[in-house]
C-alpha cells in the first residue's frame, strides 16, 4: 500500500492506473476507503494471516505480498462493513445471434448498501492459452 502511495507522489499514477489498486478496487474495497489508506490512517483489528495488526495501516501492512495484502483489505473492509458487491452479468451464444445477458446471484449487501444501485461488472472471459510455441498440429501457437 506505501508502495502504492509512493507510485502515486512520484511517478504521477492515478489510483485508477494503478494494477493493484485495480485489484483492490475490482475486489470490492470501495474507492472512498482506498483513497483514505493512501494517506495512512490508524485502523484496528487488521488481519494479516492469522495474526492481528493495530497502527498506521502503511505498518500493518508492510510486510505483505500483493496476495497476502488483498485478502487482508478484503477482511477488513467486510468486517467494518464497507465491501461493495457488483452482480455478475454472463452472456449466453447462440450459433448466430447475440449475447443474451443474464444476471447471476450476488452475495447479500450489508443493510446500509440496500438502497443504493448496485454498479455492474461485466466479465468477458476467454479460453486460457497453453502451449505456446509453434507447432505442426493443434494447438498451434
Amino acid at each position: 500500500l506505501e508502495a502504492l502511495h509512493e507510485r502515486m507522489v512520484w511517478a504521477g499514477i492515478k489510483v485508477e492506473e494503478d494494477l493493484l489498486s485495480r485489484l483492490l478496487l475490482a475486489s470490492g474495497v470501495p474507492s472512498a476507503t482506498l483513497e483514505a489508506w493512501l494517506k495512512n490512517p490508524t485502523v484496528e483489528n487488521w488481519m494479516v494471516g492469522g495474526e492481528v495488526k493495530n497502527g498506521p495501516v502503511f505498518d500493518c501492512s508492510r510486510s505483505c505480498d500483493t496476495s497476502t495484502f488483498k485478502d487482508s483489505a478484503i477482511q477488513y473492509v467486510r468486517a467494518t462493513g464497507h465491501c461493495q458487491y457488483w452482480p455478475l452479468v454472463s452472456c449466453t451464444y447462440d450459433s448466430g445471434s447475440r449475447p443474451r445477458p443474464s444476471k447471476t446471484p450476488t452475495p447479500s449487501r450489508p443493510q446500509s448498501a440496500q438502497a443504493a444501485k448496485p454498479k455492474v461488472m461485466t466479465i468477458l472471459h476467454f479460453n486460457d492459452v497453453y502451449n505456446v510455441e509453434p507447432q505442426n498440429k493443434e494447438p498451434v501457437g
